[in-house]
């Protein structure tokens, strides 16, 4: 998702997990990266 956004990993980590830590502008590419290629944090989970 950061390749896709043009920022740093950490930077989609921090807009994901504390969004009032980083840019509008970071927020927005990683909200607009989150749609293109279709993220949920659900898919993070432990199905087991």
């Amino acid at each position: 998702m950061a390749k896709h956004a043009g920022i740093s990993t950490a930077t989609v980590s921090r807009a994901l997990m504390n969004p009032g830590k980083v840019s509008e502008a970071a927020r927005y590419k990683v909200e607009q990266a989150v749609i293109a290629v279709g993220y949920s944090s659900h898919s993070m989970t432990n199905s087991s």
